[in-house]
């Protein structure tokens, strides 16, 4: 990935702006010049014969996560370039912009936005999106982040704002695609400083530089939740007050993960039980028993990273007692092991001894 500082253009921005001259005036000289460019840098649009055109919303395409994510890392930050076609599309993770300097057009569920310094979304997967900018002193970073670390980030943060936490989880971590968040920040050099460290700590490639972005990455949603929790605007194509409460349910389940059941949550929130199951189904779009197994292992993860209780422990904290099925469902979630999760995230340096994998799962 190429890298340029965030205040000038970079490379291929340049050879954007050929192309897009050409598309303007497509002079025989020009032709020339990019076939020749072609040549040297093999960019698809800088051939001249090939069509130097937009994917529409009914042409979108989803991004796959393995395009950007490789091994362990979690994050993955780019540039927006300037020039780029208008491509609709969506992906297989979360995606936040932020317009660090100037100005772009982002439509969103065919909804136009136009964005200036300071703005920031966050986009969920499969959320269909087109950005586009000329603006040539535009820098527009977009930041990818893998849905288990999102979850844990934000579970994490969302402890200390009781009264969002409904709010986020609903418009964003339980499963809906046509929800996204937004916030006016604008000239708040702050947060403007923080992405350029993530920024440049993302591209130093020195030692223990994931891990640095990684937490840099919290502490930058932190900020952002602490100073513009007045300025964040929801966008839901059917957004209705729901007859599920939420952050009951969520907040139950969260201090019952042991021994939590549907039978319980009813007879708490005084529903009938099968009504409230076809009600959670409905509005939060999964069954009770999937968002009590992803509460318990964002719990679970958690305490893999801020504490050092042992995996065993933090299992049977969790209500389970068989280690195969919770090693293989956390692998399932997280994409490793509980005891590569710790290493990776963990505050904790030094394990228990009954933290080893067991090698057979």
């Amino acid at each position: 990935m190429e890298y340029c500082s965030l205040g000038t253009m970079c490379q291929k921005e340049l050879l954007l702006k050929k192309r897009w001259l050409y598309e303007k005036n497509p002079t025989r000289e020009a032709a020339d010049e990019l076939r020749e460019l072609y040549q040297q840098y093999g960019y698809e649009f800088l051939n001249p014969a090939a069509p130097f055109v937009s994917h529409s919303l009914e042409e979108h395409f989803i991004t796959p996560e393995n395009q950007y994510f490789y091994g362990h890392q979690h994050v993955v930050i780019m540039r927006h370039l300037c020039y780029s076609p208008m491509n609709w599309h969506g992906h297989e993770f979360f995606e936040l912009t932020y317009v660090w300097r100037g100005d772009c057009i982002h439509s969103i569920n065919g909804e136009e936005h136009y964005l200036q310094q300071g703005d920031c979304c966050i986009l969920p997967p499969h959320l269909m999106h087109a950005l586009y900018t000329e603006n040539e002193t535009s820098v527009i970073v977009n930041i990818l982040i893998r849905k288990p670390t999102f979850y844990y980030t934000f579970t994490s943060l969302l402890s200390e704002f009781d009264h969002l936490s409904s709010f986020f989880r609903f418009a964003l971590l339980e499963g809906r695609t046509d929800s996204y968040l937004m916030f006016r920040c604008g000239e708040d050099t702050l947060l403007q400083g923080k992405i350029q460290q993530l920024y440049e700590e993302y591209f130093c490639d020195e030692a223990y530089s994931s891990p640095i972005v990684d937490s840099s990455m919290i502490v930058f949603l932190g900020l952002l939740l602490r100073r513009h929790r007045q300025d964040i605007r929801l966008f839901q194509s059917d957004l209705e007050e729901s007859e599920v409460p939420v952050s009951k349910i969520l907040a139950f389940v969260s201090e019952h993960l042991q021994d939590i059941s549907l039978d319980m949550l009813a007879q708490h929130l005084h529903y009938n039980k099968n009504y409230l199951s076809s009600l959670i189904q409905k509005t939060m779009g999964q069954k009770f028993q999937d968002i009590v197994k992803e509460q318990r292992f964002l719990y679970a993860a958690k305490m893999l990273g801020q504490s050092n209780q042992s995996i065993k422990s933090i299992m049977e904290s969790i209500g389970y007692h068989d280690s195969s099925h919770f090693y293989r469902n956390f692998k399932e979630l997280f994409g490793m092991t509980p005891a590569q999760y710790r290493q990776t995230h963990g505050n904790i340096i030094e394990s228990s001894p009954s933290d080893g994998e067991n090698k057979n799962l």
